[in-house]
């Protein structure tokens, strides 16, 4: 099943990720440090007479230090680092957004959530592959099965705007399905002025998403917990 991570936070912010001050690049580190080992899972080994317990692969490895060093300074990423890269970015991001949501779905599965949704009357133009449409222009390249992409925070409030009086029109399980998507597109508005308030841009919504099939960031990305409706997810950018 593929994942799709949103989160809500000025695409610039985004940017100044990749080759960051020493000020942000300090929290970044800090970040990259408190995020727990990967942990293997046990799997049966057969063997010509007996079976004992093996590690299974976990995938690529985390990022060393010089690594992490260069993903900070927004240098090259060789492309079988990529999705350690990844792991490190969505970690980053879960910690400085606003809000965000996760939602398990393949891409046949949106296509036919955006076929309802304009049979309800959306316009084309507020679908949901709308709201990771644009280039995000960022150094760091979409490891194999990714995508990548941005909305302007205007056009995510335009699109709830439209949105939410149509939802009436789906059936009760579409509904529950965009419960975590429309949950996050609902309170969107709110953090416009807490983003002014903390000297801060008003947030874009940046998306990373994984195509179907397994994957150590795949999995990591999907347990990204839901951001509760009420509370503030991050504390002010460093300047």
């Amino acid at each position: 099943m593929a994942t799709t991570l949103l989160f809500a936070i000025g695409i610039d912010e985004v940017r100044e990720l990749f080759g960051a001050t020493p000020e942000i690049a300090a929290r970044l580190r800090g970040i990259a440090s408190s995020q727990p080992a990967p942990v293997p899972a046990p799997r049966q080994h057969a063997h010509a007479s007996h079976h004992r317990q093996r590690l299974a692969d976990t995938g690529p490895a985390p990022l060393n230090a010089s690594e992490l060093e260069a993903l900070i300074a927004g240098h090259y990423v060789e492309p079988d680092r990529l999705a350690s890269a990844w792991q490190v970015v969505v970690s980053w991001l879960s910690a400085l957004c606003w809000d965000h949501c996760h939602i398990a779905a393949s891409s046949e599965q949106l296509s036919a959530w955006d076929f309802q949704l304009a049979v309800a009357g959306l316009p084309s133009r507020y679908s949901l592959a709308q709201l990771w449409g644009r280039d995000a222009q960022i150094p760091l390249r979409p490891a194999p099965g990714m995508h990548i992409g941005y909305v302007r925070g205007h056009h995510v409030l335009a699109g709830w705007g439209e949105m939410a009086p149509r939802l009436t029109a789906l059936d009760s399980q579409t509904v529950a399905a965009l419960a975590p998507l429309t949950g996050l597109l609902g309170r969107f508005g709110q953090w416009g002025s807490v983003a002014r308030a903390h000297g801060r841009p008003e947030p874009d919504l940046f998306t990373v998403g994984w195509q179907d099939g397994p994957g150590r960031v795949q999995r990591s990305a999907s347990s990204v917990p839901q951001a509760p409706a009420t509370s503030l997810v991050m504390t002010p950018w460093a300047k």
